[in-house]
């Protein structure tokens, strides 16, 4: 069961997500509205996830219905067009972090948003991965100042399976330590 504090359809979240997914989204969501209300807009959705509102979702290679095609290290956009950008789990399938995350940044207005999540702390079959200081150090190298941090999940599955079984609205409310975590949230804003 998934926090009743949140309408996951409201911000798109497919219905036939898994009750993992539905939880770390959840959790993603409460921190987004806790941090600034609704992801200030117009926004940029870069991997086009599940954002709502006034944003423009963009992926190279969409499954479902996006406003732009292409890639994030080559953004088809004004300089200092947007109010904040979205790159929900994305870094890990890209060509090139960097590049992207100055991309993100120059479409950015100034004091703007980036709103990051990614998978840390263990390797799977993606293109990159990274640790949680390896993505901290990224996001400030492409001119960021990262203003909110924190750990979803746990990265030891057999922990994480007995935490889930608990309920999801206890798990939902756990704050993990970020040198454990599956996966970190960042709120960062343009220096």
């Amino acid at each position: 069961m998934v926090d009743d504090d949140v309408d996951l359809e409201e911000w798109g979240i497919p219905l036939k997500s898994t009750s993992k997914q539905r939880i770390i989204w959840s959790n993603i969501v409460k921190t987004w509205e806790q941090f600034s209300g609704r992801i200030p807009e117009p926004s940029l959705d870069i991997g086009a996830a599940s954002t709502k509102g006034r944003t423009v979702s963009m992926d190279p290679f969409p499954r479902g219905k996006v406003d732009v095609r292409a890639i994030g290290e080559a953004l088809p956009f004004i300089e200092s067009h947007f109010a904040s950008v979205v790159l929900e789990s994305v870094l890990k399938h890209v060509l090139s972090p960097q590049q992207t995350l100055e991309e993100a940044n120059r479409v950015l207005r100034s004091g703007s948003l980036l709103f990051l999540t990614s998978p840390v702390n263990h390797t799977d079959s993606h293109r990159h991965s990274f640790s949680v200081k390896q993505l901290c150090d990224l996001i400030d190298n492409s001119g960021f100042r990262i203003v909110k941090k924190m750990g979803l999940g746990f990265s030891f599955s057999f922990i994480d399976g007995l935490f889930q079984r608990r309920g999801a609205r206890f798990y939902s409310k756990i704050r993990v330590p970020t040198r454990i975590c599956r996966t970190l949230f960042v709120v960062a804003k343009k220096k």
